[in-house]
């Protein structure tokens, strides 16, 4: 992942800020700039943090004190309540949890389960090895 090699990560909308989390869970100083405007995001509602941007001139004008905060590491204490919100783990093995979770699912159907006692069994697949954080259920 690029953010590895980063020292600081910069964003640029929010319709999809997948980048820009998978770059603040790694601890890398990260900020958003939402150039379209993003009306419908959560996670920035207040902008408590200062860590979006709705103008590039924005962003560079505060470029002296966001790297005062990146050297005190303030900009990842910043990200710290949204990342808990969408991984608490903190491992890195999101992607060994999801895979598991859709080989037990395919595998269900594949034995031809139906489709809501395959997400029943990859479900609970899921929470006997990772438990229930994270676990919703709308089927």
């Amino acid at each position: 992942m690029a953010a590895y090699a980063s020292d600081i990560c910069l964003h640029t909308s929010l319709a999809a800020s997948t980048a820009a989390i998978e770059c603040a869970a790694v601890n890398k100083p990260t900020y958003i700039i939402d150039y379209d405007g993003y009306p419908f995001n959560r996670l920035f509602d207040k902008n408590k943090n200062h860590i979006l941007y709705k103008k590039v001139e924005d962003f560079v004008n505060s470029l002296d004190d966001n790297f005062n905060k990146i050297k005190q590491n303030e900009n990842i204490e910043n990200w710290s309540e949204i990342i808990n919100q969408i991984d608490n783990f903190k491992d890195g093995r999101a992607a060994e949890r999801i895979g598991n979770y859709l080989n037990d699912l395919m595998f269900e159907l594949n034995k031809g389960e139906s489709k809501n006692n395959s997400l029943e069994i990859a479900k609970n697949n899921y929470i006997n090895q990772w438990g229930t954080a994270n676990v919703t259920q709308t089927y």
